[in-house]
């Protein structure tokens, strides 16, 4: 790992002692600089702007095979790279600018086609953004390497079902309830997904069991809005035992 990464645990006052000069504004360190400590020492400084403009350039540079390095430094690999595009699209997130998120994680993976985090929010951005088929490849990519990661799994679920493939994405959401069985999330997504395919019997089942996780997290609301879903499928004719209804008024009441 690249020793600009560790300039960031600093404190102000020493940071400006490890920090190369940028526009007069510092002294000059006793060893010469790394030109990305100089790009991550202004973020960390503040001038997140400047900062990671200067970091883009320099990562589109290196992108390009443009690189540069003050004599004694060893050439950065592809997934130190990928670190510095992380790093880079963290300061964009705090300048709420997702585009530039989603550029420097692409440009991560132009290092590091492997690279983890890159997938993981690529997969999400493209999501959210309605893109779920881009999505899924991302997500599919990092859920080979994180399988029992209950959350990623919940979000390649949602990337299916917005593809229409509720059949698929209830494998996902069952798999992700099955690795954490109070996530409410993958809960309403599964009762959803169960809703379209017409498994109304299931979904109630679902339903009623997301209910009590709500119930259980102090979300009293909640669990009254789940429970009265639940008792509108039932009584609609779609599936629900004696013995289910009774749970679901029991909670709608509380």
């Amino acid at each position: 790992m690249l020793a600009d990464l560790a300039l960031l645990e600093l404190d102000a006052p020493d940071l400006r002692d490890r920090a190369a000069p940028f526009a007069g504004r510092w002294h000059a360190p006793v060893s010469p600089a790394l030109p990305h400590n100089q790009a991550l020492a202004l973020m960390r400084d503040g001038f997140l702007e400047e900062g990671s403009a200067y970091l883009k350039k320099l990562l589109t540079d290196a992108a390009a095979g443009k690189t540069s390095r003050p004599p004694g430094f060893p050439q950065p690999g592809g997934s130190d790279y990928a670190l510095l595009c992380e790093r880079a699209a963290d300061y964009y997130r705090l300048l709420e600018s997702p585009d530039d998120v989603v550029a420097a994680m692409r440009l991560a993976l132009r290092f590091d086609p492997e690279f983890l985090p890159a997938h993981l929010a690529l997969g999400r951005a493209f999501s959210r953004a309605g893109r779920p088929a881009e999505g899924e490849a991302h997500l599919r990519k990092a859920a080979a390497r994180l399988p029992d990661d209950p959350d990623l799994r919940n979000d390649l679920g949602i990337a299916l079902a917005m593809q229409g493939r509720l059949a698929d994405a209830e494998i996902e959401f069952r798999a992700a309830i099955d690795r954490r069985p109070d996530l409410a999330g993958a809960h309403e997504n599964l009762a959803r997904a169960l809703e379209g395919q017409k498994k109304s019997a299931e979904a109630i089942e679902v339903i009623a069991r997301l209910a009590e996780i709500y119930a259980a997290a102090g979300r009293p609301a909640d669990a009254r809005r789940a429970a009265q879903r639940g008792l509108d499928l039932i009584r609609a004719g779609d599936g629900g035992t004696a013995e289910l209804r009774g749970r679901l008024e029991s909670l709608a009441a509380e």
